[in-house]
């Protein structure tokens, strides 16, 4: 029987010095839980923001 997969809601985190990874799945026993870690990302060199 398959289980539901439910996914972990994205907490609020500043874009500009953090990012947001999924993390490995673990089986509840009746579904499958994805988690999401909020981490520290090291400032861009140059200093410059990407821009779209």
């Amino acid at each position: 029987m398959l289980k539901p997969i439910i996914y972990a809601e994205i907490p609020d985190f500043n874009q500009e010095i953090q990012a947001v990874f999924q993390l490995a799945p673990v089986d509840m026993g009746d579904h499958i839980f994805i988690g999401v870690e909020v981490r520290d990302v090291p400032p861009d060199e140059e200093g410059d923001m990407i821009e779209y």
